[in-house]
């Protein structure tokens, strides 16, 4: 049998070549699990839910009842006693946040990707967040910002575009899928959802915030400029680490080669054509 996971699935809907021709040649049975299925409709429903006037809701109905007809092309994997017991022994095993819910990087984004209609080697895809991701991390060591709020921000701020150029509004849609995604694919204290919230939402109209870990997340996306020509000037960066020439010089390396840290094949199992 060949299983179709999240990112396997939704890049077969995309039209991707190499995934297209897989299944095409596949000579066994093609499925698909069942937590694949969730994370796909459980967007969609979003979408319904959450649409803010007809036109959307039109749209919204629509996109649902066209994963749904994809989704029934294939054969759905359910959970069985094995897998039941299997879950079990991760559940005791597994080590919570202080949140009760474990920051599952790899899980939202799969959850983000379904609806996300740009390419994802873009100048706003998944190489520019895992690059956000690193900088904040690298901030947020002398910053003291919350870990969780900079990792949230570097996947979900640009993951709403709606295209590569002038979208003023991207940042607050960012916010507002925040939103629906708290306590269901992660959980925040109110006081860090806050800074999300509003990280997502003035990244890039404000130039400055009080706050350390508003001001981390804004450093390390400025600080990946270099993907579109610009270098990050000191002027536009909160923090003194962030300012720093070695700082800038480092990050901005990185964003002018297109450079893709490991954490995107290793860790969330994403494969992206490397920058010739």
């Amino acid at each position: 049998m060949f299983v179709l996971d999240t990112d396997a699935f939704s890049l077969l809907l995309r039209g991707h070549a190499r995934v297209t021709a897989r299944v095409a040649k596949a000579t066994e049975e093609v499925a698909v699990t069942l937590i694949t299925r969730i994370e796909i409709l459980r967007g969609r429903f979003a979408s319904v839910i959450n649409a803010e006037n007809g036109e959307r809701l039109l749209n919204a109905q629509r996109w649902l009842r066209e994963s749904e007809h994809d989704l029934n092309r294939f054969t759905i994997l359910t959970i069985d006693l094995p897998v039941a017991a299997e879950f079990d022994r991760i559940r005791r095993n597994k080590k919570l946040s202080g949140n009760g819910m474990a920051l599952n990087i790899p899980m939202i984004l799969k959850t983000v990707l379904v609806d996300y209609t740009l390419p994802w080697d873009g100048f706003h895809g998944i190489a520019h967040w895992a690059r956000v991701l690193e900088n904040g991390l690298k901030l947020a060591e002398e910053s003291g910002a919350s870990l969780e709020v900079v990792k949230l921000f570097a996947i979900l701020h640009d993951c709403r575009r709606l295209n590569e150029g002038d979208d003023p509004e991207h940042g607050g849609r960012a916010a507002e899928l925040a939103r629906e995604l708290r306590g269901v694919v992660f959980e925040l204290s109110d006081r860090e959802f806050q800074l999300l919230h509003r990280a997502c939402a003035g990244h890039t109209h404000e130039r400055s915030h009080p706050d350390v870990t508003i001001q981390t997340c804004w450093d390390a996306d400025r600080l990946d400029l270099g993907r579109v020509g610009i270098t990050p000037s000191p002027f536009y960066l909160n923090s003194e680490a962030a300012k720093r020439p070695d700082t800038i010089r480092w990050a901005d390396e990185r964003a002018t080669t297109g450079f893709i840290p490991e954490i995107v094949s290793c860790e969330w199992r994403i494969e992206l054509e490397k920058p010739e």
